[in-house]
């Protein structure tokens, strides 16, 4: 009989006959993700440079816009295009060309990034966003607005200055927490004691009171029982990386 396998890169929740000490060792296998820790490591770099700018402007001047906003716009939808397309080639997709937002936009059916609904909690601000939806579409449709504005100041950023706004460097900056999570869940925390935390979590530990993240996620995928992952990871992870994980049909 063959046994269910978890997808490449990919979280999804697990039935509930499934052994909690599954999720940990399922996330945290190297051949799952050999780059995990750089990845949360790098995400705790420009999260802590937003904070900074939060040091002379205002989290709710969402329209504000300047250099320093146009440079972390540019490094933070680097590292957007940089996890999307490890995912991608991760599942050894392939295309003639470079990979571009309509290759990434098909890891819509698979991660459901358009579902997620995300709250950014910054001193006595509150504010509530859906990174990867936009005027009534999804991510599957069309790319996300702050995407858009990236592409303006990167190509003419004297002319379009002005698009590098708080409110893209926020959006931005909790799209890429979206993937993250979509990732690793709840293994893609962020904090202060981030690095801490996750040195933890590589060694077995996880507390979950060890960070307090900027973004939470207040609205995520409702996937159907027959969608969840259901396997013996105990077995699975004795068999070869080829065998364990399987490919997704992108």
């Amino acid at each position: 009989m063959s046994l269910p396998k978890p997808y490449f890169r990919i979280y999804r929740p697990f039935k509930s006959n499934s052994n909690s000490n599954d999720k940990m060792e399922y996330i945290i296998d190297a051949d799952y993700c050999s780059e995990r820790l750089d990845l949360v490591r790098y995400y705790s770099i420009l999260e802590n440079e937003l904070l900074d700018i939060f040091k002379y402007i205002e989290p709710d001047n969402l329209s504000t816009y300047s250099i320093k906003n146009y440079q972390l716009l540019t490094n933070i939808c680097i590292e957007v295009e940089n996890n999307l397309s490890s995912i991608i080639n991760a599942n050894q997709y392939t295309s003639n060309n470079d990979l571009t937002m309509t290759d990434y936009r098909k890891l819509d059916r698979h991660m459901r990034l358009s579902e997620y609904e995300i709250k950014m909690n910054v001193y006595k601000y509150s504010i509530d966003f859906k990174p990867f939806y936009y005027n009534s579409k999804s991510f599957s449709e069309k790319k996300p607005d702050w995407y858009t504005a990236y592409n303006s100041v990167k190509h003419e950023r004297t002319k379009n200055i002005h698009q590098a706004t708080l409110k893209n460097v926020i959006h931005s900056l909790g799209g890429l927490y979206v993937i993250l999570y979509a990732q690793f869940a709840a293994y893609s925390s962020n904090g202060s004691d981030c690095l801490i935390t996750w040195k933890n979590l590589y060694m077995g530990q996880f507390n979950k009171q060890n960070f307090i993240p900027i973004f939470e996620i207040i609205k995520e995928p409702l996937w159907q029982e027959d969608e969840k992952y259901d396997f013996d990871w105990d077995l699975l992870k004795l068999l070869s990386t080829s065998d364990r994980f399987q490919k997704l049909n992108i």
